[in-house]
């Protein structure tokens, strides 16, 4: 038995049909819209039944999660899962070694990172709509994330006429109302605008070469992400100039530092110099470390 799905409504409905007719897993063929065996949609399951199913909500907003996620083999593990459940096994959830369990749960925390990373990585650019102020932004989720980040946004920016357009679909706030449309090409985006540089000037404000770490970097900001970021453009040169400007920045805290110590001290004296300096901020620990 072949069954189309494209979402999770869609995979419910079919899968509630399939389980009430005690359809076993390795009988079905789980399939998205584009699949070669589209044609087999419409073949229903021997002797319906209409019995009543029933699983834990804890599956079902696990299944609603993990649904979002782009791997095929999603609607297959979601239904033995459910077919396992149903069949006795109703702690299976509770059993995190189990392959099918894993596999679902690996799913859900890749689906909710890209939910975070969203909120982190949407950089909206200012455009003028038949007189009106719009900002304007594109996209390309991991997965299917975007209305899982609708009240974000609305009350992140509920005081501007926003839109977020992906290949998947958009969404827009008008000050008013949330619609949701079909996806878009990157082309559809703004080009460049004024708040790009202020992004950039943000970005290099902010920069500590101190606390560069290529690796933490790409794995906080990756790679593919920087042609969507303003500020990526500003990274390449600050990576650069880091160790003039940590060695910049370690000369001057000497530097400063040196006029507060004075010569041939004793402890107590030392003790009164740090309470006065005003090189770093940490005088204060050091003194108690002193007095103890």
């Amino acid at each position: 038995i072949a069954r189309g799905v494209k979402d999770f409504n869609s995979w419910r409905t079919a899968a509630r049909e399939l389980l009430a007719a005690r359809v076993p897993p390795e009988q079905i063929e789980w399939t998205e819209p584009g699949c070669e065996q589209a044609h087999l949609f419409s073949e229903e399951p021997q002797n319906p039944s209409h019995r009543t199913i029933i699983l834990p909500r804890s599956f079902v907003d696990l299944a609603e999660l993990v649904s979002r996620h782009r791997n095929a083999r999603r609607w297959t593990i979601l239904y033995r899962v459910a077919w396992r459940i149903l069949k006795g096994e109703r702690d299976l959830l509770r059993i995190d070694i189990d392959d099918d369990v894993r596999a679902l749960i690996h799913f859900r925390k890749e689906v909710e990172k890209d939910r975070y990373r969203m909120r982190a990585f949407v950089r909206f650019r200012r455009v003028d709509r038949e007189g009106e102020e719009w900002f304007v932004a594109w996209y390309t989720p991991e997965h299917r994330t975007l209305d899982l980040n609708a009240n974000f946004f609305r009350d992140r920016f509920g005081g501007m006429r926003w839109a977020i357009l992906t290949p998947d679909a958009t969404m827009q706030w008008d000050l008013t109302q949330l619609t949701f449309g079909p996806g878009l090409p990157a082309s559809s985006a703004p080009a460049e605008d004024a708040l790009e540089e202020l992004w950039r000037t943000y970005y290099r404000s902010i920069y500590d070469p101190a606390r560069l770490n290529l690796d933490a970097m790409r794995a906080q900001l990756p790679v593919r992400r920087w042609v969507e970021l303003p500020e990526s453009r500003a990274i390449p040169e600050l990576v650069r100039l880091s160790p003039g400007m940590l060695t910049g920045m370690r000369q001057k805290q000497s530097a400063s530092a040196a006029q507060f110590v004075p010569a041939n001290a004793d402890l107590p004296a030392l003790a009164q110099a740090i309470r006065s300096c005003g090189a770093c901020d940490r005088s204060e620990e050091h003194t108690s470390e002193l007095q103890s």
